[in-house]
């Protein structure tokens, strides 16, 4: 089997509903219900992946992605949302704030889980890549 890195995830506005299945999956987990709490947390990880919940995010979901995208933290995290109402104006509004990847709601923990092994497993491939020149 392929190694695999642990991702570090920020879940924002996600009121615990995936972080079991996050932790479960091996990857390391911070929850940040508002935006003070998610940049918080930005700034103190190395993130890997965001995800926002559109729906229960404390504050402007959009604003949060693009603060923390254009924050010199050090790192350029992959930006996932999730939403129960997708559409033309909230695609449009992800795609203008830098997110990379909108999720419809309701969905199992194992899409996401999954994608993330599978990151996981790009980011252990390119990390252990050793040129010879």
């Amino acid at each position: 089997m392929a190694r695999r890195k642990s991702l570090r995830v920020l879940l924002a506005g996600e009121g615990g509903h995936l972080e079991p299945a996050l932790r479960d999956a091996g990857h390391e987990v911070d929850v940040g219900e508002d935006a003070v709490a998610a940049l918080n947390a930005a700034e103190s990880y190395s993130l890997d992946v965001v995800v926002i919940d559109l729906d229960l995010f404390r504050g402007e979901p959009y604003a949060l992605a693009r603060a923390i995208r254009v924050a010199s933290f050090g790192y350029k995290p992959l930006f996932v949302a999730m939403t129960r109402s997708p559409g033309g104006p909230v695609e449009a509004r992800c795609r203008e704030a830098g997110i990379d990847l909108l999720l419809t709601k309701p969905f199992e923990p194992a899409l996401l889980t999954g994608f993330l092994d599978r990151l996981g497993s790009v980011v252990a491939e390119y990390e252990s890549f050793d040129p010879v020149i």
